[in-house]
């Protein structure tokens, strides 16, 4: 017993030593008196200048603790003038009495005011490079110890905890001058409080940021379970530019994060948020277009990829559902769309025709890498396209850096059928364009109907049409230019409306026949062609009912030739030949009709012209008037003949008598007078 009062004894004088030794310390010894030695120290170990303009000031009992104000340390060799790291105070407590029982109780840790500046140099050094140097381990020589086997205690490991963490207005400044990147983090604040190895704490972070200018804050809040390496953020906020994300995530496991949480993104401009993102914004057709953007998804990331499900975004009026992931480069793409009118989002100064899908389904996997590959399918409800509308579309797409096949395309298309096979290629700044498409059984009553271009002429029938077609540009225009191909049709059981080709061809040469039948003289005659020989197609029923029309259509850098129209009605047989200019919207074209000989079912050796001229939207029919003062030329020089055989003969008679006189007549008839009347 007495031995234990005398080590008890001991004790209480050693503590009270401490204690007394601590009070004197912190009364009668100041801190600020060993700056020199602090910052020779800091100088000789790193090579960097460390100045405390502010006081330092340190407790012992019953903290251990020091504050720290207004101190900076030099930038290393090379890297300028401005500091590498300034404060405006630093300040941590220990409690005293628990580190005899192996226990850190750190009370606060408080870090105000600190300014960080990391730079990497254009030839790949960072400032604080030559610190890693130092902080690296030195590698001791082992040494072997002789030791006896001894009853042993498990050594008692420090338990460690922090009652408060408040880091307040930080600045972080990364600068990359090898990439011309600089990043700005300021208004940095974390704060946590009780935190422990083996419990859940909880931790709050808000900061702004300047990434190459472009303004981002970021707000979170949530706990770490350090025991399960978790992390959940139960709700954070962070806006670049003008679009803002919320939600809620998820982080777990430390070596190897996984993240997954909600993420909602509200309305935003995507026009002004692509502006202030420095890159050019689309000028769309349409001012309204390009206003109004959103989305929401289920993530799931980590080092391997990234995953969107429940995917969920608006474009202006346009809704896109489905989910995208990526996992080791591998892409997997599954999407809904409910409509959009593409032809809104074009650049054009005119209005460009209305392009739009709706109930659209895409499909897609694929590999990401140097050179992007992808198989997919697309099925889209409804197509329409300027006037046009397809139905049923279903397109397999094969993707290979930049070249894009749609092979075996199907869809209904004016109660016919559509196959295809297209090639678009972007692997140069001009997209050539290259296909091969078959119609079969196609109405043309509605599809012209929808043909705003060819209102002017409306037909009925059953239409099938081959195109093999190829283009390139960076526009429609340009497209139309480069345009080169073939288009083959064939028309069975056709009225063409607006034109009654059997009465015009039948009426105009019945009428040429009377009036020639009945002219007496030339002046008679070219009364009666006045009256009678209009060129224009009118009359009749307006409509011409054909058994067949087919052709084929021969089109280089956007010029239309047919040469091989041939068009068979009950009456007449029509051929053509002639060109259109897609560019410029405009036709020059010849038909020739026929009357059909009813005994022989072959067509006559007269031929009527037909001209087709001017705009495509509007174009201009009628009798070519070259063909019909050839007829006149040719009526008026058989006239004259006629006319003055018969004088001849009338003074014949006269004075040789009327045999004589009918005799040199009829040779007079026979004779070959034309050259005299051309």
């Amino acid at each position: 017993m007495p031995l234990l009062k005398n080590i008890a004894y001991i004790l209480m004088v050693c503590v009270a030593l401490i204690v007394g030794g601590a009070i004197f310390l912190a009364n009668y010894v100041n801190p600020n008196d060993y700056k020199p030695q602090i910052s020779e120290q800091v100088l000789e170990k790193t090579g960097r200048t460390l100045v405390i303009n502010g006081n330092i000031s340190w407790s012992f009992f019953p903290w251990l603790g020091v504050v720290v104000k207004d101190a900076q340390l030099s930038n290393g060799a090379g890297f300028g003038k401005q500091p590498f790291a300034k404060i405006q105070e630093v300040a941590i407590e220990v409690k005293v009495l628990p580190l005899l029982r192996k226990k850190i109780e750190v009370g606060s840790l408080k870090l105000t005011g600190l300014e960080l500046q990391l730079i990497k140099n254009a030839q790949g050094v960072t400032n604080w490079q030559d610190l890693q140097i130092l902080a690296a381990p030195v590698a001791a020589t082992p040494t072997k110890i002789e030791t006896t086997p001894t009853e042993t205690t498990p050594k008692q490991s420090f338990t460690f905890s922090i009652s408060k963490v408040d880091i307040s207005n930080a600045k972080i400044v990364w600068n990359d001058q090898q990439k011309d990147e600089k990043i700005i983090i300021r208004d940095l604040e974390i704060h946590s409080k009780n935190i422990q190895p083996d419990k859940t704490f909880p931790v709050s972070l808000s900061l702004a940021s300047d990434i190459n200018k472009l303004a981002a804050t970021l707000k979170a809040e949530g706990t770490i379970d350090n025991a399960a390496q978790t992390v959940k953020i139960s709700s954070f906020t962070t806006s670049i530019a003008n679009l803002t994300a919320t939600g809620q995530l998820q982080i777990t496991s430390f070596e190897t994060p996984t993240v997954q949480g909600q993420v909602q993104i509200p309305d935003f401009n995507p026009r002004q948020f692509l502006q202030a993102m420095k890159q050019k914004a689309p000028a769309p057709y349409d001012a309204a277009a390009l206003k109004v953007a959103s989305a929401s998804f289920n993530l799931r990331a980590s080092a391997a990829g990234i995953g969107l499900e429940n995917l969920k975004a608006r474009l202006d009026d346009s809704h896109i559902t489905g989910s995208l992931k990526i996992h080791d480069k591998n892409l997997t793409l599954q999407a809904t769309l409910d409509q959009i009118q593409i032809d809104r989002y074009m650049e054009s100064k005119e209005k460009p025709a209305k392009l739009a899908i709706s109930n659209v389904q895409a499909t897609a996997t694929g590999k990401l890498g140097d050179a992007f590959t992808a198989n997919g399918n697309v099925k889209i409800g409804a197509i329409q396209a300027g006037e046009l509308h397809a139905t049923a579309f279903n397109a397999p797409v094969t993707v290979n850096n930049g070249l894009i096949n749609l092979d075996a395309v199907t869809a209904q298309f004016y109660q016919g059928k559509y196959n295809g096979n297209i090639q678009i290629d972007t692997r140069t700044p001009v997209t050539k364009l290259t296909s091969k498409q078959t119609l079969t059984g196609i109405q043309l009553e509605p599809l012209l109907n929808d043909l705003k271009a060819l209102t002017h002429l409306k037909a009925t029938g059953i239409a099938n049409i081959d195109t093999q077609l190829t283009a390139s540009g960076k526009d429609t225009d340009s497209m139309t230019r480069s345009l080169n191909g073939q288009v083959k049709f064939a028309v069975q059981n056709g009225v063409l409306t607006g034109v009654d080709i059997d009465h015009t061809v039948t009426t105009f040469m019945d009428t040429m026949d009377t009036v020639f039948r009945n002219i007496k003289s030339p002046s008679e005659l070219f009364s009666a062609l006045k009256e009678k020989a209009d060129p224009a197609i009118h009359g009749g029923t307006n409509q011409t009912k054909f058994d067949t029309a087919t052709g084929t259509i021969n089109i280089a850098n956007g010029i239309a030739q047919n040469n091989d129209l041939l068009l068979k009605t009950a009456a007449i047989t029509v051929t053509g030949t002639g060109s259109a200019n897609l560019v410029n919207q405009t036709i020059d074209y010849r038909l020739n009709a026929s009357k059909i000989n009813p005994k022989t079912n072959k067509p006559y050796d007269e031929i009527l012209p037909i001209l087709v001229t001017g705009p495509l939207t509007n174009p201009n029919t009628r009798i070519d008037p070259n063909f019909i003062n050839q007829l006149i030329q040719q009526e008026i020089a058989k006239q004259a003949k006629k006319h003055l055989a018969d004088k001849v003969t009338e003074q014949a008679k006269k004075h040789l008598g009327d045999q004589v006189g009918g005799q040199i007549g009829e040779q007079l008839k026979n004779l070959n007078l034309d050259k005299l009347f051309k």
